[in-house]
């Protein structure tokens, strides 16, 4: 029930045709729904069998099941760790942008585990770098990026955009705030309550000012209406709606960029 990953893309492309006519020089990290990252789940194979140790059990079942868990780790890695990596190599080593916008659609669990009941629940938040724990703060690697993130100067320009952005969400989509309840996120603003601070992989490994949206919950019942009408006007190269999300989506992320920008 969420939206395919060509109907995110598009609002990207959006961003970007309008950003360009303001003069920005705007890169996509990917221009269709490849993932970036070279690699795939087999050559993660021997990294996830070593985290999975065999059944002493030899039954077949036993054994299917070590199989399955083993593949089933290794998909992820490729997915995840491995895909995100890339994505952050990318920024710091080939684009190098002024700033990074990383662009998402919110989900809720469902109900009793029943895909077929949507949620009354639709809001929206954007995230940037921050809230580490005690164990994360223990962590060498998590140290060291947590310096580089202090070092470099992108902090404060990091927490401008992203109040400028989750203000722009708020405002352009209608949508309430977000509430996290303390589940390793602090929001950092009282006057900017979709703005929240958490220590995701992304927005640790990448350099620069780094902004992760996430507006709607897509199995909402007002969310997932509005999905279904953008999504049939495209199916059948109807008139857009009125109240298209995926051009509401754009134009909350460039009204957002050009007011940090004081354009």
């Amino acid at each position: 029930m969420g939206f395919p990953l060509g109907r995110v893309l598009e609002v990207a492309q959006r961003i970007r045709t309008c950003l360009t006519n303001f003069g920005a020089e705007v890169t996509l990290l990917r221009e269709d729904y490849h993932p970036i990252n070279p690699m795939n789940f087999i050559d993660y194979w021997p990294l996830a069998a070593a985290e999975k140790m065999p059944p002493k059990d030899l039954s077949l079942k036993a054994q299917l099941d070590h199989a399955l868990a083993v593949r089933n780790r290794a998909i992820h890695m490729a997915i995840v760790r491995g895909e995100i990596a890339e994505r952050a190599r990318l920024v710091n080593e080939v684009i190098q942008p002024d700033a990074l916008i990383s662009l998402h659609i919110n989900a809720a669990e469902w109900p009793n585990d029943n895909r077929n009941q949507l949620v009354d629940s639709d809001h929206a938040h954007v995230l940037i770098f921050g809230c580490l724990s005690e164990t994360e703060l223990a962590s060498t690697n998590q140290q060291v990026r947590l310096l580089e993130k202090l070092s470099n100067g992108s902090g404060t320009t990091e927490a401008q955009l992203g109040a400028a952005l989750g203000s722009a969400l708020i405002e352009t989509t209608g949508l309430p705030a977000s509430d996290y309840q303390g589940r390793h996120a602090i929001r950092i603003d009282p006057e900017v309550p979709s703005l929240w601070a958490r220590n995701l992989k992304l927005l640790r490994l990448v350099d620069c000012p780094t902004v992760l949206m996430e507006p709607y919950i897509t199995n909402s019942h007002s969310s997932y209406a509005r999905i279904q009408k953008a999504l049939r006007a495209r199916e059948y190269h109807e008139p857009l709606p009125v109240d298209d999300i995926l051009v509401e989506y754009a134009d909350a992320v460039v009204t957002g960029v050009l007011r940090a920008y004081e354009r």
